[in-house]
């Protein structure tokens, strides 16, 4: 049997972590690194999806704040102007696309 630590036992916080881990994801991931004395590669695999999620919603909020299109747009003109980038030509080539 596991002693006791700070009134709770090693199992009772195995189940409340592998718990919020299930129903409460970033609740269990700060649990699990607080409490748990697992090796490191496995926190950092059942850390992994959190991490893509995040990074994938922080990709989507900076590409649509950045007006993807207009900077397609943008190089298509550029490219179209050629090696003359010039500012007045790409203007013109930008009111063609809108």
């Amino acid at each position: 049997m596991i002693k006791k630590q700070d009134g709770v036992s090693y199992d009772t916080k195995t189940i409340i972590t592998v718990l919020a881990l299930i129903f409460v994801y970033p609740i269990g991931i700060v649990l699990m690194f607080v409490w748990m004395k697992w090796k490191m590669w496995v926190k950092l695999l059942i850390a992994l999806p959190v991490t893509l999620i995040l990074f994938g919603v922080f990709a989507v909020a900076l590409l649509s704040a950045l007006n993807p299109r207009e900077s397609f747009n943008k190089g298509k003109c550029v490219r179209e102007c050629g090696s003359n980038s010039a500012t007045v030509c790409i203007n013109a080539c930008m009111r063609k696309l809108k």
